[in-house]
């Protein structure tokens, strides 16, 4: 959901047609390193690489034809996998956001968006890892300086039906301190000393899902569970392109191994609705410290 994001670059391109910038491009690396969380087992041990390309075609009435493709990769070992039968697992998600965002004026639009996706660990077939979900939000501009937006996400992952309401902010708070956001997935409040550096806080909400091959145990899946916070800084290194930089902790990072077919009756933010599923791995909430880094390319519409 940043996210579905993760990525958090993951939902917020998909939502940025009105920012001053528009990212057209970007790939980011980040590494989780090993903390000791008790005396038993580690923390977790996560590389992961993600990237994301969005492309809007603007109509001759002013609406917008969106799409977005991102790719994610994940590489989890040690704490994430205790007592399951592999020692690492390599996820990677296909994301297409596409739709259509109609403006009724200048100050007013709504989305819909359809986002399939493919999540797997690539070793099944290709309908073993399809999922398919949807956005709606709606726009309003209070002014030059602040925009809303709310609506709603659902998901059919694979641990079941996923619902997240949304209200995404980007607008100046006071003097030079902004905040953006697509709460509850991502969001920031940060300082804008001027267009080519910002800095401030981060964090990342995220629930997803991979489906899992395994020849001697047959089908499952990996419920990736994140929270994550720190600071930030982006710099523009020339022209269009920028760098972002995040050091922060995982406050929380959980994989859940299930059986395929285990499923709850429905996720929604903080709370899982009839979730009775049998969990293959033990239950490990690793804390660690992390890194992240972001290439972007950024253009002014």
């Amino acid at each position: 959901m940043r996210l579905f994001l993760f990525v958090l670059g993951v939902i917020a391109s998909c939502c940025s047609i009105a920012q001053s910038r528009f990212d057209v491009f970007h790939v980011s690396g980040n590494q989780n390193f090993n903390a000791p969380t008790d005396s038993i087992y580690e923390g977790n041990d996560e590389f992961a690489i993600t990237s994301n390309l969005s492309v809007p075609l603007f109509l001759k009435d002013s609406c917008i034809w969106f799409t977005s493709l991102d790719y994610q990769y994940f590489n989890i070992g040690n704490s994430a996998t205790i007592d399951a039968p592999r020692s690492s697992y390599s996820m990677h998600g296909f994301v297409l956001r596409t739709g259509y965002i109609h403006r009724f004026d200048a100050n007013r639009s709504l989305q819909f968006l359809l986002v399939p996706r493919l999540m797997s660990d690539l070793k099944g077939s290709f309908t073993n890892g399809f999922q398919l979900g949807g956005i709606v939000l709606y726009e309003k501009k209070r002014s030059k300086d602040f925009t809303w937006r709310v609506g709603a996400l659902f998901n059919q992952e694979f641990f079941g039906p996923q619902l997240v309401p949304l209200v995404y902010l980007d607008g100046k708070v006071k003097g030079r301190w902004r905040v953006k956001g697509l709460f509850p997935i991502y969001g920031k409040l940060y300082y804008q000393k001027n267009e080519k550096v910002s800095a401030g806080l981060h964090f990342v909400g995220l629930s997803t899902s991979y489906a899992i091959s395994d020849d001697l145990l047959g089908d499952q899946y990996m419920d990736r569970r994140v929270i994550d916070a720190s600071l930030f800084v982006r710099i523009q290194m020339w022209k269009d392109l920028f760098l972002e930089a995040r050091f922060g902790y995982s406050i929380s990072k959980d994989y859940g191994l299930y059986e395929r077919g285990d499923e709850m009756s429905l996720a929604m933010p903080l709370t899982n609705i009839g979730d009775d599923r049998n969990r293959l791995n033990l239950e490990t909430r690793g804390e660690s410290p992390f890194a992240f880094l972001r290439l972007v390319y950024s253009v002014k519409p």
